[in-house]
């Protein structure tokens, strides 16, 4: 099985290359094009085929038939085989507000709704939980598994404690219910069809920022009222009494599957019991999920084992020994995470990166640095352990780092998700105007007058929109990475889906960034961007200096050739810059209180 994508109608981008890592530059950039559909342009139209490889010689493509009500406009989310006869399929109209689920049979592969979900125009369809974006690749999840019991996937679903993403099983004629609870399914990871057992990543109930591997048993009878989830990860879950056996065929993991048709051999009792700080997980079934692989990734650094389905350890893989002994030598930041009500009864995860050695009680305002991400869906505020340029800055610098999860965030239920729905940039950037105030107003230890911001991609967008919206004059400075000022500039799946289709995303123009940009000085300002960026091309960031230019701004513009979204070539530079721009903005932090000869050169407090 296999797509295609016809994107002959679809409007291009095109952008220079100038070729400077070459020993010798061209004389000319060339023009580089990609077909880049953005808010109500034309789609790239997909075909799905299927191929019989019985005689590889004779390989004729059969397209999929869609039932009538599916036309070239909609989108094919996710395909794959849950039998050697049956594909399943998750269609979404342009609008994204109408899913559907279809079962499409060998050998003429006509397909057949099987479950439909439309919306009440509050939310887009959450049908088929998004992909998990990791570092690994193929570990993502699924949106649909199944076998001959159904099809699995997750929705909102509604309960007394709100509307939370829970896995469910679809057939012809029923639906039901496998999880519930104040807690987000948030992969779907396989499907032991021969035990019944559906394995799904979630977080912890009220724990938004944890990641557990949690087993269900699949009810007998369609209908039927499951079994609570078992978490496996949990800390103080029993492993289920060790089971050897050998691999052998079975069905459906969404990951690939442990090479090894081998019995593994239990290892000694002081790996078999889980370590209690594992709050953030990852896991790959075996084929016949037997095993899995088992990565703890925070609070502290990573480490992995072998186990068996029960959870039992069978081989540690990795113990990170050589890593924990480096971290430890080095001064590393505090973390404090809390909640701050944003609005009657709604709240903010906020995590506070605080300098080694710090003491509330300390009589020393520290500049404040708010990172912004508020990408729809995402979480910042999490368990898993992932040092970055927060952990440097108050490490290093001595600054305090402030992360913040509000409306539209992920992980703590669909209500919160959808509320920036038709609202981007609107509610999620009040809410961390509101924490910023908070936190501003509320800890001597934040130096009121020392408080900047900054953000990339759609963070930074929302970093800019936050200066400009910001009336008491909380902000200071301003460093935005490769902003999207102009949601109608961005790709149309990611934009229609946040604010409509048609006339709802036609008026996105009207609370452009870039328009706001006489409410940005007299703050510091830094605009960074690069020039074969795909994903914020550099529009975005040229409207917005055109706006600042048209202001009388003075403001600090760098741009960085043949360079993509992440900076990926330029990232020290881009970080040596902002960590100047800051230094600039906020002047030299009192250090009279420090001992300079800290750990691993970092400037921790004495005790």
């Amino acid at each position: 099985m296999y797509a295609t994508y016809n994107d002959s109608e679809v409007q291009q981008h095109k952008y220079p290359w100038y070729g400077f890592d070459q020993q010798e530059p061209p004389a000319y950039p060339t023009i580089r094009t990609l077909r880049y559909p953005k808010v109500n342009t034309a789609n790239p139209v997909v075909t799905v085929y299927v191929v019989s490889l019985k005689t590889p010689k004779f390989l004729f493509p059969h397209a999929i038939q869609f039932t009538s009500q599916v036309d070239k406009s909609w989108y094919v989310r996710w395909t794959g085989w849950i039998s050697e006869r049956q594909i399943a399929v998750l269609l979404l109209n342009r609008p994204q507000n109408y899913s559907i689920i279809s079962i499409c049979n060998a050998v003429s592969y006509n397909c057949q709704d099987i479950f439909r979900d439309e919306t009440d125009g509050s939310r887009w369809s959450g049908l088929g939980a998004e992909p998990v974006e990791e570092d690994c690749g193929w570990c993502g999840g699924a949106a649909l598994l199944g076998g001959r019991d159904g099809v699995f996937t997750s929705a909102p679903i509604a309960d007394t404690g709100g509307t939370w993403r829970h896995a469910m099983r679809v057939t012809q004629d029923s639906r039901t219910t496998l999880t519930q609870g104040n807690f987000e399914v948030t992969q779907l990871v396989g499907w032991d069809e021969r035990r019944k057992l559906l394995y799904v990543m979630g977080t912890a109930p009220d724990k938004a920022g944890e990641r557990h591997l949690y087993r269900v048993a699949a009810p007998p009878e369609p209908g039927a009222w499951p079994e609570p989830a078992l978490c496996l990860t949990c800390a103080g879950a029993a492993p289920d009494p060790p089971v050897d056996e050998p691999e052998s065929e079975n069905s459906t993991s969404s990951l690939p599957s442990w090479p090894t048709s081998t019995v593994l051999p239990h290892v000694s009792d002081e790996n078999d019991s889980l370590p209690t700080d594992c709050l953030y997980n990852r896991v790959m079934f075996s084929k016949n999920f037997s095993y899995y692989v088992h990565e703890c990734l925070g609070p502290g650094p990573p480490a992995s084992w072998v186990r068996g389905r029960g959870g039992e350890a069978r081989a540690l893989l990795w113990g990170g020994e050589a890593l924990r002994n480096k971290f430890a030598q080095l001064a590393h930041p505090q973390v404090k995470v809390f909640r701050v009500e944003v609005q009657t009864n709604r709240e903010a995860r906020v995590r506070l990166h605080l300098p080694p050695g710090f003491r509330e009680t300390d009589d020393l305002p520290l500049p404040l640095v708010l990172q912004v991400s508020a990408q729809p869906g995402g979480q910042l505020v999490t368990e898993r352990w992932k040092p970055g340029w927060s952990w440097y800055l108050a490490a290093a610098r001595n600054f305090i780092v402030a992360e913040i999860d509000a409306r539209g965030s992920g992980g703590q239920g669909e209500e919160l998700r959808t509320e920036i729905y038709n609202k981007l940039l609107t509610v999620d950037v009040e809410d961390q105007i509101a924490v910023l105030s908070y936190l501003r107003d509320n800890l001597k230890m934040v130096d009121g007058s020392r408080v900047g911001v900054w953000g990339r991609g759609y963070g930074a967008g929302a970093a800019a929109a936050l200066a400009a919206q910001d009336a008491r004059n909380v902000t200071r400075c301003l460093a935005a990475l490769a902003p999207l000022t102009d949601l109608r500039h961005h790709n149309s799946y990611w934009t229609e889906r946040y604010s409509g289709y048609g006339a709802r995303a036609a008026a996105l123009g009207v609370s452009a960034v870039w328009r706001r940009a006489g409410n940005l000085p007299p703050r510091r300002l830094l605009l960074a961007h690069a020039t074969a960026d795909l994903t914020a091309p550099p529009h975005h960031a040229l409207a917005l200096a055109s706006a600042l230019i048209r202001q009388g701004a003075v403001y600090t513009h760098q741009v960085y050739p043949d360079e993509g979204h992440n900076f990926e070539r330029s990232s020290f530079h881009l970080h040596k810059a902002m960590e100047q721009f800051f230094d600039e903005c906020f002047g030299p932090v009192e250090v009279a209180d420090w001992d300079a000869a800290g750990m691993g050169g970092l400037f921790p407090f004495r005790d």
